[in-house]
């Protein structure tokens, strides 16, 4: 909100429009032999992996939630579930085609695009920049206790790092994405695409000012490590002898 609006009696009652353009409405018309001549059989499966994994997560936490237990797991969560079962195929749509670097903003049902906006950067970051990202996320809170007795790909513990931080935050764990502190409804997806959430213009401005504060920290480290060298270089020049 504005701290002061400025109101010009000359021109506060002249008429107006407010002008919109057409909103295309179920538009899309393709069929699956289009959709074959654009994604792989590999993207395929990527896409029922994710969207399989989704509803799994959904399921437990669902389980947890209503029964108190999955699987004979026992956990007691008396903090919001906001689930969404049934909407896997739009979430993982939605991220699938996105770079690391884009940002997402859901509604306050949004496991599952923290998930898939997760799972799709993984698969577009090499192996050296994930462990580099999951080792400096939060100094490695939540990649530690997943290194141990990990056995598979630095994918899947990718993988792992998602799911763990997601179901962390949603049980106000130290583990989670923001320390526990977002819970199911203000949950911060992570490094793997910044993603942020919630159903408020709050969740937007915090996410903008999230970039922005990244932004500022590379450049800071930029403008250091320039006069590192400046200075190397002038000791260096120092130090040399006279001709």
């Amino acid at each position: 909100m504005p701290k002061s609006s400025v109101l010009t009696p000359e021109t506060l009652p002249a008429e107006d429009r407010i002008r919109f353009a057409e909103i295309p409405v179920n538009a899309y018309s393709r069929s699956v032999a289009d959709e074959r001549s654009v994604f792989t059989p590999q993207d395929f499966l990527a896409i029922w992996q994710d969207m399989a994994a989704i509803r799994e997560f959904e399921t437990i936490l669902s389980e947890i939630k209503t029964k108190r237990v999955y699987r004979g797991v026992a956990y007691d969560h008396l903090g919001p579930a906001h689930l969404s079962i049934g909407q896997e195929a739009s979430a993982v749509g939605m991220a699938f085609l996105l770079t690391p670097d884009d940002h997402i903003y859901g509604s306050h049902r949004s496991h599952g695009e923290i998930l898939a906006k997760g799972f799709s950067a993984i698969r577009k970051i090499d192996e050296r920049a994930l462990v580099e990202v999951m080792g400096s996320y939060r100094d490695g809170a939540i990649l530690r206790p997943l290194e141990k007795g990990h056995r598979g790909s630095v994918e899947e513990l990718a993988i792992k790092f998602v799911i763990f931080g997601a179901f962390s935050e949603l049980f106000a764990k130290e583990t989670g994405f923001n320390r526990g502190m977002g819970g199911s409804m203000m949950t911060g997806g992570g490094p793997h695409g910044g993603m942020v959430m919630g159903d408020k213009k709050d969740g937007m401005m915090d996410g903008e000012m999230m970039k922005r504060h990244e932004m500022m920290e590379k450049r800071m480290d930029m403008m250091q490590m320039m006069m590192e060298q400046m200075m190397q270089h002038d000791q260096a020049t120092e130090t040399m002898p006279a001709k």
